[in-house]
């Protein structure tokens, strides 16, 4: 995913929105039936991870792209949406996979959720197929390839504006503390993984309420700094309380142990507050990043769909390692 946002970005301003989408979701359904083919051959399961993750960048940036082609004055909201859109799925689809892998056994169950996943792909390809119309936005037909390689060059051009460098960089911070977070909070908790899923599920159910919200605030009142700020703020408080920080001890004495009740409820309630923090820092980011960039939204918005994907995904691969080198050498608290 990481590795292929760059050329999808490239891609998006010569091709149209409804082309990537298509040929992402044929590649995502692909990915799945093969993974679940090639249960006993890690080479053939390796391969269908790497076709997997280049189908849902291609899918995710050109969507992503289209929506704020679409909908250039309210590009808050529909970021908001977007991400309400797929808090849902992150809720939904590790629940409904255990259903499934339960159901069907230790062999079949392996294999259903993967063609379950491959199904539904096609569902949704038919569906974009139909109701996503062919004349969509894309750089106008006067200007000839070398007009869209400049559009290009300009957007990585911008790559050198502070402001968008700061943007880019709070956000990957961000990724980078919330998984770190999330990677190991169940582990040091000594919960089940049903138990740990349900506390991180506090988490998301937050983020969906406050994600519309955020998205309002940020096309009406063009406050993205302040959102994005504030955001950053709440989630340095709450990972310091969830620990608890050691800088805390003063305040909090010894350090408790997160599994004792008192405790759990003390860390589902911060993780509920770092789910309005995410709404409060992913939600305004991209518009930000289209205002700091200051090109024609049409050329502007593919590369920087995929930089805003690429930036949370390298904070997604770096945050669990990251955490665990910690938790290794210093312990969960720091």
């Amino acid at each position: 995913y990481l590795l292929s946002s760059p050329a999808i970005g490239f891609a998006l301003l010569r091709w149209n929105c409804r082309t990537l989408i298509l040929s992402g979701l044929v590649l995502i359904a692909f990915g799945q039936l093969v993974f679940a083919a090639g249960r006993t051959f890690p080479i053939i399961l390796f391969c269908a991870r790497i076709i997997t993750g280049v189908g849902n960048a291609s899918s995710e940036i050109a969507a992503m792209t289209l929506v704020s082609r679409q909908y250039t004055d309210h590009i808050g909201k529909c970021m908001s949406a977007f991400e309400v859109c797929q808090g849902v799925g992150w809720i939904i689809a590790p629940s409904f996979a255990g259903y499934l892998f339960e159901s069907w056994g230790p062999v079949a169950g392996f294999s259903a959720p993967f063609v379950a996943g491959a199904l539904l792909s096609m569902l949704i390809f038919l569906y974009t197929l139909i109701i996503v119309p062919h004349d969509l936005p894309t750089p106008k037909p006067s200007e000839d390839v070398q007009q869209d390689s400049i559009g290009f060059k300009e957007t990585l051009r911008q790559m050198y504006n502070p402001r968008l460098a700061l943007t880019s960089l709070s956000l990957f911070l961000y990724s980078v503390a919330l998984n770190s977070v999330f990677s190991t909070v169940v582990e040091d908790a000594g919960l089940g993984s049903r138990t740990g899923g349900e506390l991180l599920t506090v988490q998301s159910i937050l983020y969906i309420m406050c994600g519309p919200v955020v998205g309002y605030l940020s096309d009406t009142y063009g406050c993205n700094r302040a959102l994005i700020s504030s955001g950053l703020g709440l989630a340095a408080v709450c990972c310091a309380m969830l620990g608890p920080s050691p800088l805390l001890r003063p305040l909090i004495g010894e350090q408790r142990q997160l599994g004792q009740p008192r405790i759990f409820r003390s860390a589902a309630l911060t993780l509920a507050l770092l789910g309005v923090s995410e709404a409060l820092v992913v939600a305004p980011t991209y518009p930000e990043l289209i205002v700091s960039c200051k090109l024609n939204v049409v050329h502007s918005s593919g590369p920087l769909s995929a930089l805003f994907s690429g930036t949370w995904s390298a904070g997604e691969a770096v945050g669990p390692m990251f955490g665990m080198v910690l938790v290794e050498n210093y312990g969960f608290p720091w």
